[in-house]
């Protein structure tokens, strides 16, 4: 028991870590607001590899993505970490959104023996929808608009681009590339429409339940 709660404190963190790494950038180093949170969004995609690899349980991996997020949150709230009034307006659902995606995959594919697809699901998210948003924000040109959400044609190749690379890095050890090929294809598709069509957030939710839920309805 204690072997675990230390092994879920690492996980949190390194999560902590990963935060303030992104606001000594943007502090520090005079970073733009939104690569700095670009940098929290990936990297902290990454603490469920870490829980994974440690073999943190799910009811306390739950527990310690319920706790940290109300912390993160408070954080940004009360201390304005990661914003900026010059930078673009946000609110806090994306990271409530970004907290539920971890706890639902964790709660249903974690006992099923499903590990590798829920962390699939979420560095899906992490990195497709970070990347996207960020060669988007910095890169975009030809633009589209979805309930209220512009996109651009840049990311949204970016976000299939990386969501594809993502399935092939994490699953391939496990079934080959033969197996995995076409899913990549069919999951980045996936992602990238949910991802285009999603608003205020919504696609730190929408991608991770998509990606990981197919990926282990077809392969699981």
């Amino acid at each position: 028991m204690w072997t675990q709660l230390i092994h879920a404190a690492l996980a949190a963190t390194a999560l902590a870590a990963v935060i303030a790494l992104a606001e000594g950038v943007r502090r520090y180093f005079g970073a733009e607001p939104e690569l700095a949170r670009k940098i929290a969004h990936i990297g902290g995609g990454h603490i469920i590899v870490i829980a994974w690899w440690l073999g943190v349980p799910a009811w306390l991996a739950i527990v310690t993505t319920a706790l940290v997020t109300a912390a993160v949150i408070l954080s940004l709230t009360r201390w304005n970490l990661l914003v900026s009034r010059d930078g673009p307006r946000r609110t806090n659902l994306g990271f409530f959104y970004y907290a539920l995606s971890h706890v639902i995959l964790i709660a249903v594919l974690w006992p099923l023996g499903g590990e590798v697809f829920a962390v699939l699901g979420i560095l899906i998210m992490a990195w497709g929808d970070g990347l996207a948003g960020f060669v988007g924000y910095y890169l975009g040109r030809h633009r589209y608009t979805i309930r209220g959400a512009t996109k651009s044609l840049e990311g949204s190749a970016a976000m299939f681009v990386v969501s594809a690379v993502m399935v092939l890095l994490t699953l391939v050890p496990f079934f080959g590339w033969t197996a995995v090929a076409l899913p990549a294809l069919v999951i980045a598709a996936a992602a990238t429409l949910c991802e285009a069509v999603s608003r205020n957030g919504e696609d730190n939710l929408t991608v991770a339940l998509v990606t990981g839920f197919l990926a282990y309805l077809w392969l699981g």
